[in-house]
């Protein structure tokens, strides 16, 4: 138990996935099956002890150690902190007896910015900024008895130290003998901890059994094409805007029509593109890929290629596509070639073919509201596509923030607010534009929403005074989630003459609403 608890504590210190672990874990029961039950363990250190070297040795553990951000309300921590206290081997943990205390506190009073102005040199900007880096890194944190955490408060450090001198945790009693609490006392109290830690769970496991593989996992390769082909893809097509990098052998866009998807899949050997009907029934199925292919000569001219056909009766499905067969996934020397290969293949697929799926219609006048709705949806999924793009594109003369966010077809985009469940989005409406802070912490957690909205709302005041405007705070008390906004009115959507005055208004108020909110969501406990 205490192998593994070190391999795990390494593992999330060092922010390692906590999927990889199913997959190592299934790795070692895999190879479980052909060894004796003697020979077990040494096989699960060996096994362990390769992970260990490639991620989360004793330098990378230490590193990570001191400089990671740690979650004060995290029960990790609090163990983190009880085992660095040096507890005796009689004494018992109980979790909810302690709580993590700030030594520096979350919030700084004017007291404490003036204590640090005098002790350090530095001005006030200087302070909060260092203050906002440094608040929870292990140096400064400790744990205290839960009836303590109200009573202390914010007060200043002098004042701290005469109730730390009465706890009985080593790591909070020591700091009686501080004379003073800056900054680098936090540096240095978190790279003696990260000496101390590196003992506590030190990796004694059996030496690696096996040499050390390369190669990433398939999953991980697949996710890394993913990566590169949808960069490429957005520069050229809305339609996969909104697929995201995945370990799955295939991703798709919509073509309007529910069940007819533009795909591309990726294999160990080749690469490809095509379209998937499957509109649920196979008569109907059979009859779209029927219209499709009677217009065959001409959608291959417009590919400019030969396509493969496949209307197979064991299956419900039908396929129109094209294979790409002199890479694949274990020819990564070949990726960029393949990922243009496919994004221009796809490109050049959906022109040929979006033109004849409008076809079915004549064929059949079922299909002429079908065909209707998948225009009217192509035209506004476009539209905002290209309003995200422009943005994005903006906003690189405005701000270093949102460099890694793609154009969407959705009618918002954004990044998490640095806490899990809270969101800064730009939104866009046919006549407005807005920047908000969204809160939802998901299912079942509706009361935690309005706890923390509530908890911000208190400071309205200062939060609205940073941003240079009134919010809009919307509770939504018949709602799970809650939210502040600001939002900029224009004509209309479809009118870019006037896309560059609202995109500039925009970028400007999400800076402003970040800036407005950043000290207040790091203080939250969540």
């Amino acid at each position: 138990m205490e192998l593994i608890e070190t391999f795990h504590i390494r593992w999330g210190i060092c922010g390692q996935s906590t999927g990889r672990l199913d997959r190592i874990y299934n790795e070692i029961c895999d190879g479980l099956k052909q060894k004796n039950f003697e020979e077990y363990l040494d096989y699960i250190e060996g096994k362990l002890s390769r992970y260990v070297k490639e991620n989360v040795d004793d330098e990378i553990f230490k590193r990570n150690f001191t400089s990671r951000n740690f979650k004060p309300g995290e029960q990790r921590t609090k163990y983190i902190l009880w085992k660095l206290s040096d507890p005796t081997g009689e004494t018992i943990l109980d979790i909810n007896e302690i709580e993590t205390e700030h030594i520096m506190p979350q919030t700084l009073s004017e007291k404490w910015v003036n204590y640090l102005e005098n002790q350090t040199g530095k001005d006030k900007n200087q302070i909060i900024a260092l203050h906002q880096e440094m608040l929870n890194h292990i140096g400064n944190l400790t744990i205290i008895k839960e009836t303590w955490n109200r009573s202390m408060s914010n007060r200043i450090f002098t004042k701290k130290k005469i109730d730390y001198k009465k706890s009985e945790f080593t790591i909070t009693e020591e700091l009686k003998d501080k004379e003073k609490w800056i900054f680098d006392d936090i540096e240095i109290r978190s790279k003696d901890f990260s000496e101390k830690a590196v003992k506590i769970w030190k990796w004694e496991g059996k030496p690696i059994i096996d040499p050390i593989i390369i190669r990433k996992p398939v999953g991980e390769e697949r996710k890394e094409f993913w990566k590169g082909l949808l960069k490429l893809s957005n520069e050229k097509t809305w339609r996969h805007s909104n697929c995201k990098p995945s370990e799955n052998s295939s991703t798709s866009g919509g073509s309007g029509i529910g069940g007819i998807a533009y795909y591309y899949s990726i294999t160990l050997n080749y690469g490809a593109i095509g379209v998937y009907i499957n509109r649920g029934d196979k008569k109907e199925n059979n009859f779209i890929f029927e219209v499709l292919l009677k217009n065959k000569k001409a959608i291959e001219e417009l590919f400019n290629d030969t396509l493969i056909w496949d209307n197979s009766p064991d299956t419900r499905s039908c396929f129109i596509f094209k294979k790409y067969e002199y890479g694949g996934l274990i020819d990564k020397e070949n990726w960029a070639r393949l990922q243009n290969d496919m994004v221009n293949g796809m490109v050049k697929l959906i022109e040929a073919i979006g033109k004849y799926l409008d076809k079915i219609a004549i064929e059949n006048k079922e299909y002429e509201k079908l065909i209707e709705d998948k225009n009217k949806m192509a035209n506004g999924c476009a539209l905002r596509f290209y309003f995200w793009k422009s943005l994005l594109e903006r906003r690189k003369n405005m701000t270093n923030t949102y460099e890694d966010i793609s154009p969407s077809t959705n009618n918002f985009i954004g990044k998490e607010a640095g806490k899990s469940g809270l969101y800064f989005y730009f939104t866009i409406t046919n006549n407005f534009g807005q920047v908000r802070l969204y809160i939802d912490r998901g299912k079942n957690r509706k009361e935690e929403n309005k706890k923390i909205f509530d908890s911000l709302h208190e400071r309205k005041k200062e939060i609205e005074d940073a941003f240079g405007e009134e919010l809009s705070w919307e509770r939504k008390d018949g709602q799970i989630f809650s939210e502040i906004r600001k939002r900029y009115k224009f004509s209309t959507l479809n009118d870019k003459t006037t896309w560059g005055e609202i995109q500039e208004k925009m970028i400007e108020g999400m800076v402003k609403l970040e800036e407005a909110f950043r000290k207040y969501i790091n203080e939250l406990e969540i």
